[in-house]
């Protein structure tokens, strides 16, 4: 994952549903430019059961104290604007609209073998 190889934290990454349902965090030391903290959120989920809509907002909200987001998308969904809206959305529920974002494009390489 982008979080493991920019920390080397070796947090949990898997292609499924709730692999991971906790926030991980860790400093990187950037030389002589002092640190920063880079948090993996959970995954979004479209039409989320709603017994669970609760518990992921709590983990969210946390992002609103963010000063930058990368959101990383699979740029080979076929429906990934409609993904991209959905994370919109919920970050401004959760009080992150104003977050600065910068999007990440992953799976680049499956979209150009298609």
């Amino acid at each position: 994952t982008l979080f493991n190889a920019l920390t080397h934290a070796g947090a949990v990454a898997a292609d499924k549903l709730f692999a991971t349902l906790d926030t991980t965090s860790r400093r990187v030391f950037l030389n002589d430019a002092g640190s920063i903290v880079l948090s993996d959120t959970v995954g979004f989920i479209r039409e989320l059961p709603h017994s669970l809509v609760a518990a992921f907002h709590a983990t969210l909200e946390e992002t609103a104290a963010a000063d930058l987001l990368l959101h990383v998308v699979d740029a080979s969904h076929p429906d990934r604007e409609a993904q991209i809206a959905a994370v919109d959305r919920v970050l401004e529920q959760v009080g992150a609209a104003e977050v600065p974002r910068m999007l990440v494009w992953n799976k680049i390489d499956v979209l150009a073998a298609a």
